[in-house]
C-alpha cells in the first residue's frame, strides 16, 4: 500500500520536517495516477526517497511536478519507478542547486510533448 492522495503526501512531508527526521521514505500506491495542481515539493532532509510501490505510478499535470528545494545541507533525493507526464512547462525543478545536492530517478519515465519541454530556450 502507499499513498494515493497528494494532500496526505505533503502533509507527511511538513511532518517529517517539522520532526527534524533525517531519512525519509515515501511510497505511492502502485496503479495510481496523480493529477499535479501545485508541485510537490520535496523537503531539504538528508535524505528522501519517493517510490512507487509497484508499477503504475503516475505524475499528470500542472506546469510542474516536483520541486526540489535548495539547501545548506547534504542531501539526496531519489526518485523510483515513477511515471512524469503532461507537464506544461518543467518536468522537475532543482532550486539553487548545488554540490551538496544529489538527485538520482530509478527507472523513471519522462513523457515529454517535445524537445524544448526539457530546454530552458529553444535551441540557435
Amino acid at each position: 500500500m502507499g499513498y494515493v492522495s497528494l494532500d496526505d503526501l505533503r502533509a507527511d512531508m511538513q511532518a517529517a520536517v517539522d520532526a527534524g527526521t533525517s531519512s525519509v521514505s515515501f511510497v505511492l500506491c502502485p496503479e495510481t495516477t496523480f493529477d499535479v495542481d501545485d508541485a510537490v515539493v520535496l523537503p531539504a532532509l538528508p535524505e528522501v526517497l519517493l517510490n512507487c510501490g509497484g508499477t503504475g505510478c503516475i505524475l499528470t499535470g500542472g506546469p510542474m511536478q516536483l520541486r526540489i528545494r535548495g539547501s545548506t545541507i547534504r542531501y539526496e533525493v531519489a526518485l523510483g519507478g515513477i511515471t512524469i507526464q503532461g507537464f506544461t512547462d518543467t518536468a522537475i525543478l532543482v532550486e539553487e542547486p548545488s554540490d551538496l545536492t544529489t538527485f538520482i530517478c530509478r527507472e523513471c519515465v519522462f513523457q515529454v510533448r517535445d524537445f524544448y519541454s526539457f530546454a530552458p530556450h529553444p535551441p540557435t
